[in-house]
């Protein structure tokens, strides 16, 4: 962990660190932790709709300190 992403908005760019790469059954995300309120947090969810196996791979990041 600990890569470093830039997401540009209309307000400027801000720099995440990843925190974590996490793989979740389907049918358990809807009970996951990624659904918690948590400042600064970024989430990408993969959303594979013909996905063979049943899962997607999450990534949580956090604003970066500079």
């Amino acid at each position: 962990m600990g890569g470093r992403f830039e997401v540009e908005t209309t307000a400027g760019t801000i720099t995440y660190q990843v925190d974590s790469v996490t793989t979740y059954l389907k049918s358990s995300l809807k009970e996951s932790p990624i659904w918690e309120m948590v400042p600064n947090r970024l989430v990408l969810m993969s959303c594979y709709t013909e996905d063979p196996w049943g899962k997607n791979v999450v990534v949580t990041a956090s604003s970066a300190v500079s």
